[in-house]
């Protein structure tokens, strides 16, 4: 009485599931002459093992997957911090290029869909900033383990080693990627000028605050020149180039100075290095960043005013009011959480400055 009843479905459906294969008058006979197994129990055996080719393959299969779901979370542990500064921008540009493609090109140019190029940008970027990413991060850890400490090699989720080996084969990748989209002497360049300056000791060292503007120019006219590329020719329009080159120029080797206030403590970490704080004190540093990004908007006025278009006059107004903000900005707030925001301010002027490439030229 104090079993619990079940239902006879229930108990005929267990039944079946767990029921041993029927043992027959001649499977017991060959079981006498020898054989180990039935029959009827090699028929199950043969069965679970009826398609081993396609196990083996979906074996493969998980291990792929499993495989480039990883290395894509590596890769975004790698490059979550830069992302703003590069892919976004890089988008940008290359969906204002669509917007004004007859105007650049002309009514008869055959242009790459958006379809197509928009996802082309985003990934030719995204392997643009993983290069670099991976050379600062594999010669940095020492900074990185104070300033950023989640970042892959401090905390544990790849070595140094792997991170070697991952380089290679990305350098590798990003050249053949933008071979395929028109950009495979951009992209070279941009590989040569990370090994020169990330890999080269005095990088690192006491030249620093003269190699690191040089490579945001180069790095900002790569991206600059290579993003509308992929939708047509775009070298051959000259007022783009110029447009472009001003603004890696203004950005590049006056405006991102900013970036190394926020950074005193990592750079004070890694020894001989000589930023800009380091090298002139802290708050000297402000004051001539200040002046570093009002010389980036005068190039930028100018050249804004060389392409006579009606909209430049207030768009160099917007730029100036926006660089006046940042300079009361780093004047007035100094903690590391407020340098970086300032630095962040910085960057949204970078994108704003990059898509009005669309109504500027």
């Amino acid at each position: 009485m104090d079993r619990v009843m079940q239902p006879k479905q229930s108990l005929a459906f267990g039944d079946l599931l767990h029921r041993r294969p029927r043992t027959t008058a001649n499977d017991k006979s060959l079981m006498k002459e020898g054989l180990t197994q039935t029959p009827s129990a090699a028929v199950l055996s043969s069965n679970e093992k009826e398609y081993p080719a396609m196990d083996a393959a979906s074996e493969v299969g998980e291990g792929l997957a499993g495989f480039t779901l990883r290395e894509l979370y590596i890769s975004f542990r790698f490059v979550r911090y830069d992302l703003l500064v590069t892919v976004l921008p890089g988008a940008m540009l290359t969906l204002a290029t669509h917007i004004k493609g007859a105007t650049i090109f002309g009514t008869a140019a055959n242009l790459t869909p958006i379809w197509r190029s928009l996802p082309s940008s985003i990934f030719w970027m995204w392997l643009f900033v993983y290069v670099t990413t991976l050379a600062n991060q594999i010669t940095g850890a020492e900074e990185d383990a104070v300033n950023k400490p989640s970042r892959p090699i401090p905390s544990k989720l790849v070595t140094i080693s792997s991170a070697q080996k991952r380089f290679v084969w990305v350098c590798g990748l990003f050249v053949l990627v933008g071979s395929c989209l028109g950009n495979g002497v951009l992209s070279l360049a941009w590989v040569a000028d990370v090994l020169v300056v990330e890999l080269w000791g005095p990088s690192s060292t006491y030249l620093h605050w003269l190699t690191k503007p040089l490579f945001m120019v180069i790095g900002i006219l790569i991206m600059g020149l290579g993003n509308p590329n992929i939708v047509g020719p775009i070298t051959k329009h000259h007022p783009t180039v110029l447009y472009i080159g001003a603004i890696a120029i203004a950005t590049g080797l006056f405006g991102f100075n900013i970036q190394d206030i926020r950074d005193v403590e990592g750079d004070r970490s890694r020894g001989g290095r000589r930023t800009l704080p380091l090298l002139v004190g802290e708050v000297a540093a402000r004051h001539l960043c200040n002046m570093l990004l009002l010389c980036c908007w005068g190039i930028l006025h100018l050249a804004l005013k060389a392409l006579h278009r009606p909209q430049n006059f207030a768009t160099s107004m917007v730029i100036l009011v926006w660089c006046i903000f940042l300079c009361i900005r780093t004047l007035l707030f100094r903690s590391p959480a407020q340098d970086h925001k300032t630095y962040m301010f910085f960057v949204y002027l970078y994108s704003f400055v990059l898509f009005s490439y669309l109504w500027a030229v």
